[in-house]
């Protein structure tokens, strides 16, 4: 049986109201380096070592899921010195707690395995999407429906991602009540907690000179301040035209987009 003591100062204080949310629909978004992966992987392992929850972490391609989320489940079990406690199966992308509860990882470009999905103890209660822009709205509608059959806690769907265009689909279906002046909204079904790096006190100087550096007036507004983009077809505004003719001259063979 785990007995996990926990001293809330290892939490990013933003955070720590949302520790034991059972809001059904939560998105935490904002800058880059806010700490919202870091966060979500280290109330997983409180979660976990509770008992009565099974994850389900999600990336859109699989391969990226090992490369980011998982690795930040995996120290942050470390940190908790819970590690050597569970069964961590690298191939099959499973962590099995002691309490016989799961957390499994995978991405929608196996489907099949997705649908087939189930935990060995109970059902899935949790679908954590990191990098939630990434999907489409219909993998939200196909994922949602993993959440069946009878548990003891409420069932979640949680969103981690930085915002990129107002045009895209989780603004227009979750902002709709949101106040740009504040960076939190909180109903009985929905919670969105908006972050930027200046609410992450894990960050070095070093860490923050370096944020702070950029130059680009998107990449301020989206990736420093957490903002959503501006409304319409033009994201990228940092292009100039050149005239290329003598580099063409180089190349054997061209491909031109936009």
């Amino acid at each position: 049986m785990l007995k996990l003591k926990i001293n809330k100062s290892i939490f990013n204080p933003v955070y720590v109201p949302y520790l034991e949310s059972t809001t059904p629909t939560q998105l935490f978004f904002g800058g880059s380096s806010s700490g919202k992966s870091y966060f979500l992987a280290q109330r997983c392992i409180v979660d976990m070592a509770k008992g009565g929850r099974n994850y389900l972490v999600l990336r859109k391609v699989a391969r990226d899921t090992k490369k980011t989320v998982w690795n930040e489940v995996i120290k942050a079990l470390k940190r908790f010195k819970l590690y050597n406690h569970c069964t961590i199966n690298k191939s099959d992308l499973t962590i099995t707690f002691p309490n016989g509860y799961q957390m499994l990882f995978g991405g929608l470009d196996d489907r099949e395995r997705i649908k087939g999905i189930t935990p060995q103890k109970g059902v899935i209660t949790d679908i954590w999407l990191e990098e939630a822009t990434e999907f489409d709205e219909d993998d939200l509608k196909q994922i949602e429906k993993r959440l069946r059959g009878k548990s003891k806690v409420s069932k979640r769907v949680l969103l981690s991602f930085n915002p990129i265009i107002k045009t895209h689909w989780i603004y227009t279906r979750f902002f709709n009540n949101w106040d740009d002046s504040k960076n939190i909204y909180q109903s009985d079904d929905l919670l969105i907690l908006k972050t930027t790096y200046l609410d992450n006190v894990f960050l070095t100087a070093d860490d923050i000179k370096r944020i702070e550096s950029e130059t680009d007036e998107y990449y301020i507004d989206v990736y420093l301040k957490g903002n959503w983009g501006i409304m319409g077809d033009i994201i990228f505004r940092n292009w100039r035209v050149e005239d290329i003719d003598d580099l063409l001259n180089t190349v054997d063979h061209s491909c031109h987009g936009l």
